[in-house]
């Protein structure tokens, strides 16, 4: 067991579907971790299952809403602040991950997240279609 809880972040697409593979996911983090601190966002899709999915079990939340403005700034600033809370790892779940999330070209939101977290040395799971 950890003796500090596990932080993961959970990214995602707003249009993330499957429920399922979140939940999987985040279960399967629970095998020698006794709790879990999830950091999302407060979005639909890959957030709104993450936040599901700690309410239901007890476990930790940190989201909060994201502020409006012109992209692609508050989402930036957003994932800016989630790297803050210092996650220990992401899962990051998108339909058609972009093949250059590490270029600095990449502005979209998830990629975006992976690219600062691997910049931190935070390791970064993918689940796509």
């Amino acid at each position: 067991m950890r003796p500090d809880p596990l932080r993961v972040a959970v990214v995602g697409s707003t249009i993330w579907s499957d429920q399922d593979r979140v939940v999987s996911a985040l279960d399967g983090l629970l095998v020698g971790n006794s709790e879990t601190v999830v950091i999302t966002g407060m979005a639909d899709g890959a957030d709104a299952f993450a936040r599901q999915w700690a309410e239901d079990r007890g476990h930790t939340l940190l989201a909060k809403p994201l502020a409006v403005g012109a992209y692609p700034g508050p989402m930036h600033r957003y994932n800016e602040l989630m790297m803050a809370w210092s996650p220990d790892l992401v899962l990051a779940f998108k339909e058609d991950f972009a093949a250059n999330w590490q270029s600095e070209d990449c502005v979209a939101g998830t990629e975006h997240f992976c690219r600062l977290a691997v910049d931190r040395g935070v390791p970064v799971l993918v689940a796509s279609d």
